[in-house]
């Protein structure tokens, strides 16, 4: 007898996509012609279209400074929020993979375990089949440097 698990039997996109919620736009480019102007805040949120034949999980990227971040997937109210102060200097790493779910703070070159950070209501959402709008917030005026969202698609078969 043989026997075979598969923990996890999806086929995955080759590349994995990534979608950047714009935090800036725009800057000083030569020659300009005037009026000119400088950089500019970008919408907070994205729409990112999910392929796939099923959910998948997304890594999120968030480089500081930041409030208790939060990234909400607005069709469903679910949110990721860290109850933490991020500096300009510290990025946030998040991962809703099932079995993985992990949330950590590089400083320094240096990452830490933030678990404990996360609010107790979060949910570590995955993309829905189809579009998603997926929206940051900060509980201050300060404006991230970026915030990244990657995922790869899955599928049931060829």
């Amino acid at each position: 007898e043989v026997y075979l698990t598969a923990n996890d039997p999806m086929l995955y996109n080759q590349f994995t996509t990534s979608e950047e919620i714009s935090t800036w736009i725009g800057g000083l480019k030569f020659p300009f012609k005037l009026p000119f102007h400088l950089k500019r805040r970008g919408e907070p949120r994205v729409n990112i279209v999910n392929s796939g034949h099923v959910e998948t999980p997304v890594q999120i990227i968030f480089k500081g400074p930041a409030y208790n971040p939060t990234v909400r997937l607005l069709q469903t109210g679910e949110y990721i929020r860290v109850k933490r102060e991020l500096t300009s200097d510290d990025t946030l790493y998040i991962d809703t993979t099932f079995g993985v779910n992990s949330v950590e703070i590089e400083r320094d070159g240096v990452r830490e375990n933030a678990f404990s950070a996360i609010d107790w209501r979060s949910d570590f959402f995955q993309l829905r089949v189809g579009d998603n709008l997926v929206e940051y917030t900060t509980e201050n005026q300060l404006v991230p440097q970026s915030v990244e969202i990657r995922f790869r698609e899955r599928y049931l078969g060829a």
